[in-house]
């Protein structure tokens, strides 16, 4: 089980590597989940975990579970975006 500290770091890179995986801007994902791009940008540097109410935004517009956004299990998510997802969280962890 994760620290709290922890758990707020990977929410950020689950959600990095969301975006990442389904290949949209940050732009767009601001815009669709009602954010302020800087407050996206602090999202994904770690300066502050994403809030549960943008994760469940960012589910229901994109196809990613809150599981993945909030514990990074991949069951339950399309085949093709696991795929991506495992691809870019192996990227991330070799960097």
């Amino acid at each position: 089980m994760l620290s709290a500290i922890e758990h707020k770091e990977h929410m950020s890179l689950w959600l990095d590597a969301a975006i990442k995986a389904l290949g949209i801007s940050q732009v767009e994902v601001a815009q669709k989940c009602g954010v302020a791009p800087n407050t996206l940008n602090n999202y994904l540097r770690r300066q502050t975990p994403p809030n549960h109410y943008f994760l469940y935004q960012f589910a229901e517009t994109y196809p990613i579970t809150l599981d993945f956004l909030l514990r990074g299990k991949f069951e339950g998510n399309v085949a093709p975006v696991v795929a991506s997802l495992k691809e870019v969280l192996a990227a991330s962890s070799a960097a």
